[in-house]
């Protein structure tokens, strides 16, 4: 029997290897995963293939979590997609949840993996 194809895309940005490849192995049943080491090469593959849902570091060299959200609610083509932050609690509370509107979610770090999936 085959398995269903996987529909939805979810791109995952994080500048920590160990990071990145553990929310991406843990999303991996559920969707098809993408990633990025920064919020430049976000940036780009976002224009390139959109997808369904961006799950985002908030802390990252270059352009940070939050440069990459502003960049995209400017344009008309991705300003629709979903983005979930992941941060230390006190950035959440201090410097995102006050300043950026519209983000669907916050998962604070340290984080259990099947909290992030579900």
């Amino acid at each position: 029997m085959m398995t269903p194809a996987k529909s939805v895309k979810v791109l995952v940005v994080d500048d920590n290897p160990l990071v990145r490849d553990l929310v991406a192995d843990g999303m991996e049943p559920h969707c098809d995963v993408s990633t990025a080491g920064d919020g430049a090469d976000a940036l780009m593959k976002v224009m390139e293939t959109p997808p369904d849902l961006i799950i985002s570091d908030y802390k990252m060299p270059g352009l940070d979590g939050r440069q990459l959200y502003e960049k995209l609610r400017g344009r008309e083509q991705t300003r629709h997609i979903p983005f979930i932050f992941i941060a230390g609690r006190g950035d959440i509370e201090e410097k995102l949840r006050p300043l950026v509107d519209g983000v669907e979610d916050f998962i604070p770090k340290p984080f259990f993996l099947k909290d992030l999936v579900r």
